[in-house]
């Protein structure tokens, strides 16, 4: 069968699970994992957006870093924010030295209404 996914091929050949059935595992299996994965970017973009906030007394910018896939939810909570109270967040993204990691650079009185608007959020 051209152009299926391995795991499927696995499940149906190995071990004799009817095609769609095995199918419809994978993509369960699929989407728990990307839920999870969303839980975990979420948790971390909390922890980044507090840690800013203890650590942003008196500076001029607020640096986060994160992974893209909470950058993702970053951008997506902002846009929202923008729509619900039309004040313009500016937030900057940079590449980080360190691989699957970019920085964000806020302003350090918009990180809490962000941090309020991320604990709301249900991913």
């Amino acid at each position: 069968m051209p152009n299926t996914d391995p795991e499927v091929d696995f499940l149906y050949n190995k071990l004799s699970i009817p095609y769609g059935r095995a199918r419809y595992i994978v993509q369960v299996i699929s989407e728990r994992q990307l839920r999870e994965l969303n839980e975990r970017s979420l948790d971390q973009l909390k922890i980044a957006l507090k840690k800013a906030i203890a650590e942003g007394t008196g500076k001029s910018e607020a640096k986060i870093q994160i992974t893209p896939r909470a950058g993702k939810i970053l951008g997506f909570v902002i846009k929202q924010l923008q729509e619900s109270t039309g004040h313009r967040y500016v937030f900057e993204q940079k590449s980080s030295p360190l691989p699957g990691i970019n920085t964000y650079i806020l302003s350090p009185q918009e990180v809490t209404p962000i941090l309020d608007a991320v604990m709301k959020f249900k991913s």
